[in-house]
Formats: C-alpha cells, sequence, structure tokens
C-alpha cells in the first residue's frame, strides 16, 4: 500500500510543479528550476515500482536527469521521454546560484521552458493513465504498483483526474 501512495504522491507533485509553471510563466526564471523538480518526482514514482531503492540512485545520481534515467530498463516506455528533459539538469544544480564571477546564470528561453512543460504534461497524463491515478485527490494512491511496460498499457486503467 505505501508504495501505491508513494506513486500517487510523486505523480500529484509533479503536476503540481506542472500548474505553478503555468501560473508563472514559461518565461519566469524559476519555470525551468520547477520542470526539474516535476521531472525528478516521475522518475522517483518509476523508481518506487521497479524496486530501485533510494540508495541506487541518491549517491552519484543525485540531481542528474541522465544518470537517474540511466537506472531504469529499456523496457520502461516512458525511458525516451524521460531521458529528453535531461537539459533541466542544469537548473536543479548550477543555475540556483550565482557564477564565480557574481553573474546570474541565463535562465532557459521561454519557447524551450514551454516545450519541456509539454512533454511532462504529457508524461504526468501517462502516468495517470497507467495508474489510474486521481489527481483531483489531494494525496491519490496508484491503483497498482506495476513497472511501466508497453505490453500492459492497454490493460490499465483509465485516469480519472483534472486535464493538464
Amino acid at each position: 500500500m505505501a508504495k501505491r501512495d508513494e506513486i500517487g504522491a510523486h505523480v500529484k507533485l509533479a503536476f503540481d510543479n506542472l500548474r505553478s509553471v503555468k501560473a508563472l510563466g514559461f518565461s519566469d526564471r524559476n519555470s525551468c528550476m520547477i520542470l526539474f523538480y516535476a521531472a525528478e518526482n516521475l522518475l522517483m514514482a518509476s523508481f518506487k515500482a521497479e524496486n530501485i531503492h533510494n540508495s541506487q540512485w541518491r549517491g552519484s545520481a543525485q540531481h542528474q536527469l541522465d544518470r537517474m534515467v540511466d537506472l531504469l530498463p529499456d523496457e520502461c516506455f516512458v525511458k525516451d521521454q524521460l531521458r529528453s528533459l535531461d537539459p533541466l539538469t542544469a537548473y536543479a544544480t548550477t543555475y540556483r546560484y550565482p557564477t564565480v564571477s557574481g553573474k546570474a546564470v541565463k535562465p532557459m528561453n521561454s519557447e524551450d521552458t514551454r516545450k519541456m512543460a509539454t512533454t511532462l504534461a504529457s508524461l504526468v497524463s501517462k502516468y495517470c493513465k497507467y495508474y489510474g491515478i486521481d489527481l483531483k485527490k489531494q494525496s491519490p494512491r496508484s491503483l497498482h504498483a506495476k513497472p511501466m511496460r508497453a505490453d500492459d498499457v492497454d490493460q490499465t486503467p483509465k485516469p480519472s483526474g483534472p486535464g493538464i
């Protein structure tokens, strides 16, 4: 049961992050950083379903989306989409602080931020559909905790949450 609770919570947090980005706008310098956390939450939901323990990704892979994605098996049908979000990694690490010369790092341009948000919205929808997560609930629970496999897609519950 706890596994299903965690999967639901990670997907809900990713959805809430997307809502925050929508409210801030794609040109806000913090939007790309918030999108990183949405991506990380989706990865953490996948790790829970794949039985990939925190110790496997919290070390050298922490806050490195490419390394986190590498931990997923190739059979995970969202792996390639998650991999496309790797440019967000910089916005969770070096972006948060000024350079050594005291300059603020330039944010991602609004069009690239929009593309990342669109990819993440698509992923959140896939997670909701696959896991049967109701985003209208404050603390949604997934209906199952099976790893995401293409051959299971047609047998999974339909989403019941609000559109993204």
